[in-house]
């Protein structure tokens, strides 16, 4: 029994009789990619949303969440469709549902629609006729925001030449779509190639044990990553957060407490940074460090 999905919505399931042949853990067995295509398919047909859809379209999706098989015979695919053309990818992470007459139509654009957390998740191939001219994938990007909800957000790829590294593109890509919607000053557009030290935040996979406990008093843990963006810097910190520098420091001495770390130590500065901007992206509605709020002068 297989799901029969689309858009993050289960429209029903596709059952295999076939004697027991198909092995359904065996993600390699050809039999299986096909009925998991089939049941793909099938979940577009009952959302309304095929009739656009291209075969480039389809080696897309299967190429970005198909089985080992069907990965193969995507890339494949896409290989003969766009040759070694320059391209970026681009991920559309929509604040609601999309509209029903997706996708936006863009010239030689590739798009496919992949179930995201909670919310649906757009990838968009995009050819470059010259390399490392942004215009056409900034200009489909534009468009395709201007119809989402507001609070929607995308994420743009390294350029590459070729399908080679898709999946690479598609990880980069996500993971701008995702700094896009928990930090302002990269919304709603965030691009691989400009996030800094975001791009190796983004590879974390969660807050440190040692932070953790920080994260349940969110002041500070607000003082915490104000005092790191501010280079560890007190007057530019206390100026930051709008308190006296004597309610800093005393602060800065809770955070030891609670984390067990030392401010002074080098090590201890970057593993509680890199935790507490990890823990941002995990949690996108905690305000940004480039737009602080005032917090007063209480201890």
């Amino acid at each position: 029994m297989i799901p029969v999905r689309h858009a993050g919505r289960t429209h029903g399931y596709l059952w295999l009789l076939d004697d027991g042949r198909t092995d359904p853990h065996d993600l390699t067995d050809p039999a299986l990619a096909a009925a998991v295509d089939l049941a793909a398919d099938a979940g577009r047909l009952l959302a309304g949303r095929s009739a656009a859809e291209t075969a480039l379209d389809r080696a897309l999706r299967s190429g970005l969440d198909g089985t080992p098989a069907a990965r193969d015979r995507a890339a494949r695919t896409l290989a003969d469709g766009l040759g070694a053309a320059a391209q970026v990818v681009v991920a559309l992470a929509p604040a609601g549902a999309l509209p029903p007459d997706w996708p936006v139509p863009g010239a030689g654009a590739v798009s496919a629609v992949l179930d995201g957390v909670g919310q649906p998740l757009v990838a968009v191939l995009v050819p470059l006729p010259h390399p490392d001219d942004l215009r056409p994938a900034t200009a489909l990007t534009a468009a395709s925001l201007a119809r989402l909800q507001a609070g929607s957000t995308a994420g743009m790829s390294g350029i590459r030449r070729g399908v080679d590294d898709l999946a690479t593109q598609w990880r980069e890509a996500r993971a701008a779509a995702r700094i896009a919607g928990a930090v302002p000053r990269f919304s709603p557009v965030a691009h691989w190639s400009e996030l800094g030290a975001w791009r190796l935040v983004s590879e974390l996979t969660g807050p440190d044990p040692a932070v953790t406990p920080l994260l349940a008093e969110p002041l500070l843990a607000q003082t915490a990553e104000v005092f790191l963006d501010c280079a560890g810097s007190a007057s530019r910190a206390a100026s930051e957060l709008r308190v006296h520098r004597q309610t800093l420091y005393y602060r800065l001495a809770r955070i030891g407490e609670v984390t067990g770390l030392d401010l002074a130590d080098g090590e201890h500065r970057l593993l509680l940074h890199g935790a507490l901007k990890a823990a941002r992206l995990a949690d996108s509605g905690r305000p940004a460090s480039s737009s602080h709020p005032a917090t007063g002068t209480a201890g």
